[in-house]
């Protein structure tokens, strides 16, 4: 990979056949089969971990998870008509919520919380669900441990 911040050191990289070289320009994706993802593992700290990232022409998406099977794990991305900031915090929150409805019907919202992870509630009280919201210019991702669902 040609970037990958200094303190995640990649330890192996397998990389899927036939998207080195095709021009995938998608604007909207979900994580939906295990063998269309670069993965590996990589060690952060004293954490060794899997990852699997998609690239596209125009983004990269990556999840990281405790072991390759990324069990309960779900993520993906969409595009969005506005950078502007709060336009895609709003995106970001509205697509994990509409990933997370299936799985937790009624009332779904999220919050902030103190130190600034998302925090999801249904019917006020808090689900305890690990979730990921990114956003860099048109575009927005989420990540989220649905394994107590």
């Amino acid at each position: 990979m040609l970037f990958s911040p200094t303190k995640i050191i990649i330890q192996n990289i397998t990389y899927p056949d036939g998207l080195l070289n095709n021009n995938f320009a998608a604007t909207t994706w979900d994580a939906v089969s295990d063998d269309a993802f670069y993965s590996g593992k990589l060690v952060f700290a004293s954490h060794n971990l899997c990852f699997r990232s998609i690239i596209s022409t125009q983004w990269i998406n990556t999840a990281v998870a405790g072991d390759e099977k990324f069990e309960h794990i779900y993520w993906g991305m969409g595009s969005i008509a506005s950078a502007n900031y709060d336009d895609q915090s709003k995106a970001a929150r509205a697509l994990l919520l509409n990933k997370l409805s299936p799985f937790f019907p009624g009332d779904l919202k999220i919050e902030r919380s103190v130190v600034g992870y998302p925090v999801i509630l249904k019917d006020n009280e808090d689900l305890s669900i690990p979730a990921s919201l990114s956003h860099d210019g048109n575009f927005v991702a989420y990540c989220f441990n649905a394994e107590n669902d």
